[in-house]
């Protein structure tokens, strides 16, 4: 845990008198918080440099909203976290600007598979966020909600505004649904891996 997000996290619990547990989910949410915007500034940042700011700002937008109610898998520090999240959209903004046509048939069958993993993995719970029975519960009814109201925007963006907008929203909806699977969480944890390789090579080089 990061010595500002533990620092941050003493103040409040000395301050409210709250018991030890309470402070680590304060930490936690503090460490989290700075680690989105630090992201969101990073995305609009790259999106910017290579003109993918518009892509990049409806995929990772649609992504963060839908992690509310799924979850989804960490790298073990922040700056890992930032350096991975950062390169994952740029990527998928990369791809659907340059390889992918918004058609119904790419809609629908991206909207149908993400569904279909959501349904079947969400929420997802971690170590650094554990749930309880009856807050897995609520975020099974978020997301069935947000499940519906999500496939109900994209239509009438697909079908009323504009194509390509509908297309990003998808692939931000779709990254969450692969994010959430087994092979989702392997690719996030090899990618921490790979990088506490390098800042250790880099620290040995000094």
């Amino acid at each position: 845990m990061p010595k500002y997000a533990d620092k941050a996290s003493v103040f409040i619990q000395n301050e409210l008198s709250l018991s030890e547990e309470k402070r680590e989910v304060i930490a936690y949410g503090v460490e989290a918080f700075t680690s989105t915007v630090l992201c969101f500034l990073g995305i609009v940042l790259f999106g910017y440099l290579f003109s993918f700011l518009g892509p990049v700002l409806a995929i990772s937008l649609t992504a963060a909203l839908v992690k509310i109610y799924t979850g989804g898998p960490h790298c073990n520090t922040m700056l890992r976290c930032i350096i991975v999240t950062i390169t994952i959209f740029m990527t998928l903004s990369y791809i659907s600007t340059s390889f992918l046509v918004p058609s119904l048939s790419l809609i629908t069958g991206g909207l149908v598979i993400s569904l279909i993993l959501i349904a079947r993995y969400a929420p997802v719970e971690v170590k650094q966020k554990p749930l309880s029975d009856n807050h897995k519960k609520a975020l099974r009814k978020g997301t069935f909600k947000m499940s519906i109201l999500f496939v109900s925007l994209v239509g009438l963006l697909y079908f009323f505004f504009s194509e390509y907008f509908a297309l990003y929203l998808v692939i931000g909806f779709l990254w969450m649904g692969f994010a959430i699977t087994p092979m989702g969480f392997a690719i996030i944890n090899y990618s921490d891996k790979f990088l506490k390789f390098f800042e250790d090579s880099i620290i040995k080089c000094r």
